[in-house]
């Protein structure tokens, strides 16, 4: 089927987004498969974990002993506290998944915690416990089926089975940096070629694919790939020609995606290079900016948290004031000018971690195994302990429990001339812990601020009771591996 459409008069940024609406839609079901893959990974846990309690009870007790029948209450909570440290530990995260080593490393720190955890808590209600023996076999088990599950899943089931055909349209600098995406994280596409206009680049590879053919030749390129899927990797210059030859495509079947739908699919970040103003002016999402009463909800429920934390916490504060004094001459307590909400500068509050004097030649991006940093200091960014008198500033409305870190005016300005859209993270409270803290290592470098600004922008778009509660959960892992602290 030829079609002939006279995009000159139909053609319009309008139009290009009501396409550009169906590829959010491809690329929310390519994540809600993901998702399902996950999902069908915590079943088998799941399952797992029953077997592990029933080979246990048999054991110890008798093998005609239904476990889950004589003991529910403790079958039921020990297996969800397991779970429930298989989730902090990212134990469901691609990236740990696709790393055996890191994955047992994890499945053992999870039944270490969880059966100390569960452990204190059945033994201090009498009447609710397994006996010790089968209490102890359950984690033993569970320990050798989650780990032998994993390196099965890792050797046999990690990649997809079935992967589309698919071409990418552009070969510059989001092409290759979807292609390094894709290479690192599980997809369903497999990239038969890319298109380029650019006559010097036919036939040269980009991440080992090869330059097939120009625009022109996509509708040939397309029904001899057996192409169901192409990606459009160009920020700019698109042309009418272009367009035309896309909604033809789409008319006939082929599934259209932009290159930033797969890339915040697949990363959960937003490609800040990649996007322009009519992206954000169209894109869904962004409803923390556009309800007043999201974000007035979520001010309540810092402040309270934040008293709460606060009271649990004042022995740790005292504890932690006194070791700082006693390590190095200076106060405590940290203060730093920081720029917050609507680019208003504010006092953020942390207790101090390096010398007196670090900053006596002017502010500097803090550095790996940095030498300013005290050795109580150490442990305390390690443990994110250092973190914690900013609670202070949740109450007095300056920051909020989870959003993207403040950073201080001198670094704001060069990120902001560098770096596109990073105004965007100004627009919502800064806070304690974020989507990019718990995704990314500690930033030192502009590259750095603009991977962790790509986290940012898909917080403040996607922001949501779920994803704030997900944020908790992995900041808890981030705290017991120490991940990214400098």
């Amino acid at each position: 089927m030829h079609l002939k459409i006279d995009l000159g008069k139909i053609w319009d940024e309008t139009d290009f987004y009501r396409l550009s609406l169906r590829t959010q839609r491809n690329a929310y079901k390519m994540r809600k498969r993901y998702t399902l893959r996950k999902l069908c990974i915590a079943i088998v846990d799941l399952l797992l974990l029953l077997l592990a309690t029933q080979l246990a009870s048999s054991v110890v007790l008798t093998p005609t002993i239904n476990a889950v029948q004589h003991f529910t209450g403790p079958t039921v909570f020990s297996i969800t506290a397991y779970l429930f440290f298989f989730y902090i530990f990212e134990l469901y995260s691609s990236s740990i998944i696709s790393r055996w080593r890191e994955s047992l490393f994890r499945i053992i720190w999870s039944f270490v915690l969880g059966f100390v955890g569960t452990g204190f808590i059945f033994y201090s209600l009498g009447h609710w416990q397994y006996p010790q023996w089968v209490f102890l076999l359950q984690a033993v088990f569970g320990a050798a089926l989650l780990a032998s599950w994993r390196w099965l899943y890792l050797r046999y089931f990690r990649h997809p089975v079935l992967q589309e055909n698919a071409l990418i349209i552009g070969s510059g600098k989001a092409g290759s940096d979807l292609l390094e995406l894709l290479a690192a994280k599980p997809n369903p596409f497999s990239i038969q070629g890319l298109i380029d206009d650019d006559p010097n680049k036919l036939h040269q590879s980009v991440k080992k694919v090869p330059v097939v053919g120009n625009s022109g030749q996509l509708e040939d390129l397309a029904r001899q790939t057996k192409a169901q899927h192409i990606i459009l990797a160009v920020t700019h210059d698109r042309t009418e020609a272009l367009m035309q030859k896309l909604l033809q495509l789409r008319l006939g079947g082929i599934q259209i995606h932009e290159m930033a739908a797969v890339y915040e699919s697949l990363s959960r970040s937003i490609p800040a290079h990649h996007i322009q103003e009519r992206w954000i002016l169209f894109e869904s999402g962004f409803d923390i900016l556009c309800r007043p009463t999201i974000q007035q909800a979520k001010r309540v429920i810092d402040t309270v948290s934040a008293a709460v934390l606060l009271i649990v916490t004042s022995p740790l504060l005292l504890a932690t004031a006194i070791a700082v004094k006693l390590d190095s001459p200076g106060s405590a307590l940290f203060r730093q000018t920081r720029v917050g909400l609507n680019d208003k500068e504010f006092t953020l509050y942390k207790f101090r971690s390096m010398r007196n004097d670090a900053e006596k030649n002017g502010a500097v991006w803090a550095q790996e195994n940095d030498p300013r940093v005290t050795r109580v200091g150490k442990w305390l960014r390690l443990l994110r302990i250092d973190e914690l008198p900013q609670l202070l500033n949740v109450l007095k409305g300056d920051m909020s429990l989870i959003g993207p870190r403040p950073e201080r005016p001198e670094f704001v300005r060069q990120l902001e001339e560098e770096l596109p859209y990073y105004y965007i993270r100004h627009l919502v409270r800064p806070g304690i812990t974020g989507w990019a803290q718990v995704n990314y290592p500690y930033g030192a470098t502009v590259e750095d601020a603009l991977r962790k600004l790509e986290y940012e922008l898909y917080y403040v778009k996607n922001m949501s009771v779920f994803l704030e509660a997900k944020i908790v959960l992995k900041t808890l892992g981030v705290m017991i591996f120490g991940k990214g602290a400098r």
